[in-house]
């Protein structure tokens, strides 16, 4: 990708590097995926049904969803997935803070 007139250079490193860096990304969003498989909210133990599911599992969907659209990204696929996955991604935690709500 050409940098653009007038572009910061680290906004040209990034796009450069973008494969490199989703992939660390992927990486690191995997890794917070498995802390949120243990990490779970005080209220989980007390819910039942879908609000249960949410709070045990829910933030760990988040980023486990968010690990597989930066894998995408590192692995080149075309940037419509990769942004479907990240809205599925937004779509889980906006149910994960309301059932944390709830």
């Amino acid at each position: 990708m050409a940098e653009e007139p007038g572009e910061p250079a680290v906004v040209a490193w990034a796009r450069a590097n973008i494969r490199a860096i989703a992939a660390v990304a992927a990486v690191g969003c995997a890794g917070l995926a498995v802390v949120w498989l243990r990490v779970v909210p005080a209220e989980a133990d007390a819910a039942s049904g879908a609000r249960a599911w949410l709070l045990h599992y829910g933030h760990a969907a988040v980023w486990a969803s968010l690990a597989v659209a930066a894998a995408l990204v590192a692995g080149g696929a075309p940037a419509r997935v990769a942004s479907r996955i990240g809205t599925v991604a937004l779509a889980v935690y906006a149910a994960f803070v309301l059932a944390l709500l709830w």
